[in-house]
């Protein structure tokens, strides 16, 4: 196996769920909507519960990557041979799978609650353990070939049997009960018994007749033998024709002919889905209107497989028509689809990730397990943490010449567990740009565009590297200290501008301090010698940068200093806040809306949101206003606009708090923007309404959530309490609407997210 990867690591793009092949782990369009969860890796579960086909439907997918040569798609049946029932959970269970369906339609023997045998086709390892039904053309079967090539058709069976005297007669089935006063095979695989027929002849491996009897009851099948039986007087075939040391001839015509290199097969009922179109309903009989319903489908090319089961015959699941279930699995991508059992018989077993144990996840139209003849089950034969793939990590993929960057290889099994590889085993290489190695360190000597790539056993990652020759500025973080003392230490970190703009961390080994009776320089940083609110000058090379030094502690009320706060943004997703801007005066609609919005596009947001009568005709990105309730995600952005417009959530919409509190605990990706259209202060509603924002979005940061709370209000505000940053946006609330140049005091905010984090600029496009 070889696997490569560029730039993002292998989890989050494995998270970044939700198209059709699951290795890229997007959902079809019908399971918008769908909650997934992760089976392992190249199996994923979607669980869909919405409006669809004239009612409530309750759904599970899972998506199986046939490609892995570690999945397995294993017919199931009851350990106890295929004459017995039993439950899907415990089939599951006892051949280890993550994923399991009831599959075929099954024929009860009356006297036995928990004895039946499987309608049609039933193969296991190349073996025919039961033959496809006698009604051509009705039942179909379903089934995976050795080289994992997938089949859906119609199966056939015409099996003779020969006596020594020439005289031949059919047998009609192989493991299965009989009602037709037809012959019947009856192998060890049917329970260890024969059926106890009326008369029976003993066989064994190398095809002699070793006994017969007459009314015996069952037999203790001998190992390597079979039985063939007649449940009826007037069928005197095998008395008139065989004894015992007779050869017995028996000719298998079953199509396909190559049944034998299928490595699994299990009938069922109408083929759905053929060829990419609806296929002829042939087995509707007792089936018909909506129902639970057990299907399966394969793409076109045969490398996704679809099991599905759909509840029904409750409020929240309506369950579906035949029809309307074909039409489902063709949404879903499905070139051919078959038919399952389904009403009590529906059921889906599976274990995620973080289950120890498979479990019953649909819900039963009985409320309880119904055993069943045959079930499908997929198996997962890796064992936890044994690594599939590698994936290669920097911290930061840019740098300069001189500049050191360490690469750390982690391994991803197929549950998503990650764990760091041992280093011995590990080697490096580059291209494009020229270094050293130390290790996993890489110095570069030269600048351009690399690619380094880590070879570990038989598989390689690959992470881009940009290297430029020299930093175009450079500025300190923090910029500036507040409360200094003498004698306090400052070690601020160093950061040089690329010529793209990204913020690049460098060694303040670089810097050098102008000399000045208030400073001196040590190990990393400077020392405060006479402290004073000054700014100080420092070099690198012909460049220069200040760092500010107050000695008092900045007041109640005042702005605070930011980590988060950044002159340059280089986040993967931009997103705009822009204050009321309302077109009151022609110099603002003649001139500073437009070269607003020429400033917004150029700053590359992805995303603008407006408060107030601001004009966004004129933006290039996705422009968020209005008012009620609405979630949206932008790149690694998710947006959640509160209504708070009619004095408060509670007075507003009181269903809001519910939708807020799903949105901050499953909300894609840990960046989330919380919008409220008035003043978080006046128009949140009151002392409980305050309290029970706090609460949820406190508890979401504390989750590990970045939460901005952006809030239309009189005067530009930030803050942060309990790791939550609050931004109040003024627009042009205080500008004087008559003296034009007050306008360059307009400002606007610059969010970014990405997957380490969020920071913010504020942008005055005016001046």
């Amino acid at each position: 196996m070889k696997i490569t990867k560029r730039i993002s690591s292998l989890l989050t793009a494995l998270c970044v769920a939700a198209a059709l092949a699951p290795s890229a782990y997007a959902a079809p369009s019908v399971l918008s909507g769908a909650q997934i969860n992760k089976i392992a890796y190249g199996i994923n579960e979607y669980h869909l519960q919405k409006e669809l086909y004239d009612g409530m439907q309750n759904i599970y997918v899972a998506e199986v990557d046939l490609t892995r040569d570690y999945i397995e798609v294993e017919a199931l049946f009851s350990p106890d041979g295929v004459s017995r029932r039993s439950t899907v959970l415990n089939m599951a269970k006892n051949s280890g799978s993550f994923v399991a369906i009831n599959a075929d339609f099954f024929q009860t023997s009356g006297s036995d609650s928990m004895s039946a045998t499987p309608t049609g086709t039933l193969v296991s390892d190349g073996k025919l353990l039961s033959t496809p039904s006698l009604d051509e053309g009705v039942c179909a079967t379903a089934g995976i070939k050795n080289d994992n090539t997938v089949g859906f058709s119609y199966w056939s069976q015409n099996i003779t049997l020969t006596a020594p005297d020439g005289a031949s007669t059919k047998i009609h089935h192989i493991n299965k009960f009989y009602d037709d006063g037809g012959l019947i095979l009856i192998t060890s695989d049917y329970s260890g018994n024969s059926i106890g027929g009326d008369y029976e002849i003993i066989v064994n491996s190398e095809g002699v007749v070793t006994d017969s009897f007459q009314n015996a009851g069952v037999l203790k099948i001998p190992d390597g033998s079979f039985v063939i039986a007649s449940n009826t007087y007037t069928n005197t075939f095998l008395a008139d024709h065989f004894k015992v040391g007779d050869k017995v001839k028996i000719d298998y015509e079953i199509t396909p002919s190559d049944y034998k290199d299928y490595k699994m097969a299990v009938g069922g009922g109408t083929l759905l889905v053929k060829d990419g179109a609806p296929a002829e309903i042939t087995h509707s009989t007792g089936i018909g209107g909506y129902n639970p319903r057990t299907a399966m489908g394969a793409t076109a090319d045969g490398k996704t497989l679809y099991i599905v089961t759909v509840d029904g015959r409750a409020d929240n699941a309506k369950g579906m028509t035949l029809s309307q279930l074909a039409d489902f699995m063709l949404n879903l991508g499905c070139h051919n689809a078959i038919n399952f059992d389904g009403g009590g018989s529906t059921t889906y077993v599976s274990k995620t990730i973080e289950e120890a144990e498979p479990s019953v996840k649909n819900q039963l139209s009985d409320n309880y397990q119904r055993p069943v003849s045959t079930g499908v089950g997929v198996v997962v034969n890796k064992s936890a943490w044994e690594p599939i793939s590698i994936d290669l990590r920097v911290d930061q993929n840019e740098t300069f010449v001189g500049g050191a960057r360490e690469f750390k290889v982690i391994s991803t099994d197929v549950f998503y567990n990650e764990s760091e590889i041992d280093p011995s085993l590990v080697s490096f290489s580059v291209k494009g740009i020229e270094g050293t190695w130390n290790g996993s360190v890489f110095l570069p000597t030269s600048a351009g565009n690399g690619l380094v790539t880590v070879t570990y056993g038989d598989m390689t990652a690959e992470e881009e590297l940009l290297v430029y020759e020299s930093p175009t500025a450079f500025e300190f973080s923090p910029s500036t200290y507040t409360g200094v003392k003498a004698g306090d230490v400052l070690n601020p970190s160093v950061y040089g501008i690329a010529p793209s703009g990204s913020r690049i961390l460098i060694s303040s080994d670089e810097v050098n301090w102008q000399e000045s009776d208030g400073i001196e320089p040590t190990n990393g940083g400077i020392r405060v010698l006479n402290p004073a609110s000054d700014s100080y000058k420092a070099y690198i090379g012909d460049m220069y940068a200040y760092i500010g030094i107050n000695t008092s502690v900045i007041p109640s009320g005042s702005r605070f200093i930011d980590p988060l706060e950044t002159n340059t943004l280089d986040k993967n997703t931009k997103i705009a806040v822009l204050g009321e801007l309302g077109a009151d005066t022609l110099y603002k609609k003649v001139f500073a809306s437009p070269q607003i919005a020429a400033d917004v596009n150029q700053s590359g947001a992805d995303a603008a949101v407006l408060f107030g009568k601001s004009d966004g005709s004129k933006l290039n990105s996705v422009v968020v206003n209005g008012t009620g309730y609405d979630e949206k995600t932008v790149g690694d952005a998710h947006i959640i606009r509160i209504d708070n417009s009619g004095g408060g959530i509670s007075a507003t919409d009181e269903s809001q708090w519910s939708r807020l509190e799903n949105a901050l605990s499953s909300a894609y990706g840990n960046n989330i923007f919380i919008l409220l259209p008035e003043s978080y202060y006046q128009s949140i509603g009151g002392y409980y309404d305050r309290a029970r924002f706090d609460g949820l979005t406190e508890r979401a940061a504390s989750n590990g959530k970045n939460i901005c709370v952006i809030f239309k209000n009189d005067r530009d505000s930030i803050y942060a309490q309990n790791g939550v940053h609050y931004f109040g946006v003024s627009g042009t609330a205080g500008i004087s609407a008559s003296n034009a140049a007050s306008l360059k005091n307009y400002r606007y905010l610059l969010l970014g997210a990405d997957e380490y984090g969020i920071n913010y600029k504020l942008v005055t496009p005016l001046r």
